[in-house]
């Protein structure tokens, strides 16, 4: 019996909108569509300048020490966990 294994493109994917998600709901929350839309946007044209000038950014995160990736990813579930509780002064207030 073979286990089931998740791509790792996949991962990455989920990893990587999870982070957008974190980004864009304070703004969205604070700013509103506007400000959203030109998040979005910022985050895109950074995107196309990396991939146009050629950083080779996949490069420069095998120099991360896989111990500092771990502890990235769990702060990220840990924050998103966070995000889903209720505050507690939402409990008292009338």
């Amino acid at each position: 019996m073979t286990a089931l294994r998740t791509p790792r493109i996949l991962v990455r994917e989920v990893r990587a909108s999870l982070v957008v998600a974190l980004v864009i709901a304070p703004v969205a929350r604070e700013y509103g569509l506007e400000y959203v839309t030109a998040t979005v946007t910022l985050g895109r044209i950074f995107q196309l300048i990396f991939v146009g000038v050629g950083v080779g950014v996949a490069k420069l995160m095998r120099g991360i020490p896989r111990s500092v990736m771990l502890g990235f990813v769990n702060a990220l579930a840990i924050l998103i966990f966070m995000v889903q509780l209720p505050h507690p002064s939402s409990r008292w207030s009338c």
